[in-house]
C-alpha cells in the first residue's frame, strides 16, 4: 500500500522567444475578417475549405496546453484534409506558461514546488510525456510518518520496501487500514471508466461536471455531494484512522482538512494500489506545457495578458477582450473560445449572450506557500531522537496539529541527479512561513525560498455544486472539472473533453450548412 502523492500544483519555467505575446485585436488578418463576412451572408455558416477556424484558450497552464494539444488533433480528423486553416491563441496573464506548475532554484539546483509526481494510471499525462519526446522520472520515496502535534511523531514504514509499510500501518490501524485501501483502489480504478467513454467510437463529450461523473460505471456524482469523513465512517471507516492518516494525506495534498473536502477530492488525495511507480518529468513538468504548445501547429501564445471580457453577441462568433501588462487593450473575434481553468463569478465580465449563462462556481481558492529549505531539519523538534537517527523522507501532518504546515518533504531536483551538499526540504504551508518556525525546524540552513500560490487549487467543500463544463454555444468552460477534484490528470481530462466538445461544434456547423443533416 503506497500513499499517493497526486501531480498538482507543481512548476514551469519562463518560455523565451518560443511565443508570440501581446493582445489578437479583431480584424488583425484580413483572411479572417473575410470570412467572418461570407459567414454573415451565409446565415452563420462555414465554408469549410476556405474559413479559418479561431480558437481562444483562456490559460496556458497543463489545461491550456493540453487542450490546444487535442483541439487540434481532432479539428484535423474533423476538417479531413480540407484545408482550413486552424488558428489556436492561447492567452495567459502570467508572464510564463504552466501556471501553478513552477520550479525553483536553490544551491544552483532546480526543484519542483508543490506535489511533483504522477500516478502510473494517469494515461493521459503518462501519453501526453511520451507524445511530445520527454521522459518520466521515477518518484524518490523513503521512510514517512505523521507529526500529530509538535514533538508527536509516529512513524509509518518505508515507502520503498511494501512489507515495512504495510507493517507500521497493520501495527497502528489494524485490518481497517486493509478495507481502506481497497475502498479507495476501487474507486480509482473505476474511474478510469473515462478513458473508455472519451475513446469509443463516436466518443462521449460532456456539457456538465454532472453527467460527467454519472456516465461512468460507478456513479460519483454521489462522493462529490457528501464529505469525505461521513463517506468514510459510512463505508467502516474508524474515526482513528480518519482524523491521522486520511487527514494527513488530503492535508499534505490540498493543504486543506480532509475530512470536510469531499469524497471525491479526498479520493482524489487518497488513491493508492500495490506497487504503484510515481514519476514526473525528467527536468521539470513545466517541460510538458512547453513542448505542447511549442509542438502544437497553430498556436499563438499571449502571456502578460489578462482576459477582461468574453461577449456572445454574434450568433456566429464571439469577441474576446485582453488588455495587457502595458495597458494596450483589443478585440479578437473567434469561432469558439475555451476557458481552461477555474473561474468564479467575478473572474471575468461575460456578456452578451443570447441566453443566461449557467451560474460559476461561487467557491474560493486556496492559498498555498511553498518553502524550500537547504539544510538539515532539527529532528528533536518534530518528535525523533536525533541521535543514531536518519531524517524521514516525508512527515504529514493532520488538520489541527498545531503546528503552521502541513507536509515537509526531502525533495530530489527536477534532472534526478543527486542533492548537492545538505538536502533541500519542501514545506507547504497556508501562509509564508516566519523565522520563528525555521529557527525551530531548521536552525542551521544554508538558504531558502518562498513562492506564494493565490490560487493553488479550489477549496473543496461538500457539497459541490457540479457545474457546467460549457456556459453558451461556442463557449467552453474546461476549468470547471477543478472544483470537483484537482490535479493534472483531471485537467487533461477535462482538456480531451473540451477538445470534444469544439470539434463536435465544427462537425456539426459543417453538416448543418451541407444540409447533411436536416
Amino acid at each position: 500500500m503506497v500513499l499517493m502523492r497526486v501531480a498538482i500544483t507543481v512548476a514551469a519555467l519562463i518560455l523565451a522567444n518560443c511565443y508570440t505575446s501581446g493582445v489578437a485585436h479583431a480584424g488583425n488578418d484580413g483572411q479572417t475578417a473575410e470570412a467572418n463576412q461570407q459567414r454573415q451572408r451565409n446565415g452563420g455558416c462555414r465554408d469549410s475549405a476556405a474559413a479559418p477556424i479561431r480558437l481562444a484558450i483562456v490559460g496556458a497552464g497543463i489545461g491550456g496546453s493540453a487542450t490546444a494539444y487535442y483541439v487540434r488533433q481532432e479539428l484535423d480528423k474533423v476538417l479531413k484534409g480540407s484545408g482550413a486553416a486552424v488558428d489556436i491563441h492561447v492567452y495567459d496573464q502570467s508572464d510564463r506558461v504552466c501556471g501553478r506548475l513552477r520550479s525553483m532554484v536553490i544551491g544552483g539546483q532546480s526543484f519542483e514546488v508543490g506535489a511533483a509526481v504522477a500516478h502510473p494510471k494517469n494515461q493521459y499525462i503518462s501519453d501526453l510525456t511520451y507524445a511530445v519526446g520527454l521522459e518520466k522520472l521515477p518518484a524518490a520515496t523513503g521512510d514517512f510518518g505523521l507529526v500529530l502535534g509538535p514533538g508527536q511523531y509516529v512513524p509509518l514504514g518505508d515507502a520503498t520496501h511494501s512489507w515495512s509499510e504495510d507493517f507500521f500501518l497493520l501495527e497502528r490501524y489494524g485490518l481497517d487500514v486493509v478495507n481502506l485501501d481497497l475502498l479507495l483502489g476501487y474507486l480509482f480504478n473505476e474511474f478510469t471508466d473515462i478513458y473508455r467513454l472519451q475513446s469509443q467510437d463516436p466518443p462521449m463529450s460532456f456539457t456538465t461536471l454532472h453527467d460527467l461523473l454519472g456516465a461512468m460505471r460507478t456513479n460519483f456524482t454521489q462522493l462529490a455531494s457528501q464529505g469525505f469523513a461521513d463517506y468514510l465512517n459510512a463505508s467502516g471507516i474508524p474515526e482513528r484512522l480518519v482524523n491521522e492518516l486520511v487527514s494527513a494525506t488530503a492535508n499534505a495534498v490540498y493543504n486543506q482538512d480532509g475530512r470536510v473536502m469531499t469524497a471525491l477530492s479526498g479520493m482524489t488525495a487518497l488513491a493508492r494500489s500495490a506497487n504503484d511507480k510515481y514519476w514526473s518529468v525528467l527536468g521539470g513538468n513545466e517541460r510538458l506545457c512547453e513542448r505542447l504548445l511549442n509542438t502544437t501547429q497553430g498556436v499563438t501564445l499571449h502571456l502578460g495578458t489578462r482576459v477582461t471580457r468574453i461577449s456572445g453577441a454574434n450568433a456566429s462568433s464571439l469577441s474576446v477582450t485582453a488588455v495587457t501588462d502595458h495597458g494596450a487593450e483589443g478585440t479578437g473575434v473567434f469561432d469558439h473560445v475555451v476557458l481552461a481553468m477555474p473561474l468564479n463569478a467575478s473572474a471575468m465580465e461575460l456578456s452578451g449572450f443570447a441566453q443566461a449563462l449557467p451560474p460559476l462556481n461561487p467557491g474560493r481558492g486556496q492559498t498555498t506557500t511553498v518553502t524550500l529549505v537547504k539544510g538539515d531539519a532539527n529532528l528533536t523538534y518534530f518528535g525523533l531522537d536525533a541521535e543514531g537517527v536518519t531524517a524521514p523522507w516525508l512527515f504529514a501532518m493532520p488538520a489541527g496539529n498545531g503546528l503552521p504546515v502541513s507536509v515537509i518533504e526531502n525533495t530530489p531536483p527536477v534532472d534526478g541527479m543527486a542533492t548537492a551538499g545538505k538536502p533541500v526540504w519542501k514545506v507547504q504551508s497556508t501562509e509564508p512561513l516566519g523565522a520563528e518556525f525555521l529557527d525551530l525546524a531548521f536552525p542551521a540552513r544554508e538558504a531558502t525560498v518562498q513562492h506564494t500560490f493565490d490560487f493553488a487549487y479550489p477549496h473543496f467543500t461538500a457539497p459541490d455544486p457540479l457545474g457546467p463544463l460549457q456556459l453558451a454555444p461556442r463557449l467552453v468552460y474546461g476549468g470547471g472539472i477543478e472544483w470537483a477534484s484537482s490535479a493534472m490528470e483531471m485537467s487533461a481530462i477535462s482538456a480531451r473533453n473540451s477538445a470534444l466538445l469544439v470539434a463536435k461544434a465544427v462537425l456539426d456547423e459543417i453538416e448543418n450548412c451541407r444540409g447533411d443533416v436536416p
